[in-house]
């Protein structure tokens, strides 16, 4: 699997090739059993943590919540549900895409503007 670090700090890319086997079983031949259930188990854990948070923060009720955790699995999204907002580095990115038409460099030009103005205003009231 071929992955690619950056870190802002010191502006560098690193790419590096890893292997982590495209299946459960071959997972489990490179890292052993133990290896790959402990992740499994941690990420879990760390992902039912944060969904109960924002349920938390979103002013749910116990009831509610052991509602969702009753129906929970990993892997399966359903806090949140709505589309990621996007921001103004990918909305840019999307701009300098030249496989995009121009009708859509228009939209994503727009939401641009929308957005740096909606920052401005926010920056003001500071």
């Amino acid at each position: 699997m071929s992955v690619t670090v950056k870190s802002p700090k010191t502006e560098r890319d690193y790419e590096l090739e890893f292997a982590v086997g495209k299946n459960l079983q071959e997972a489990v031949e490179l890292f052993t059993e133990e290896v790959v259930f402990n992740k499994f188990a941690t990420q879990t854990i760390t992902d039912i943590g944060n969904a109960v948070r924002k349920l938390m923060n979103d002013g749910k009720s116990d009831d509610e919540i052991v509602e969702f955790i009753a129906g929970w699995k990993p892997g399966v999204r359903k806090v949140g549900g709505g589309k990621k907002k996007e921001t103004a580095k990918t909305l840019a990115a999307r701009y300098k895409d030249p496989s995009i038409s121009p009708e859509e460099k228009a939209k994503v030009r727009a939401k641009l503007e929308t957005l740096i103005k909606e920052a401005q205003e926010a920056a003001a009231e500071l």
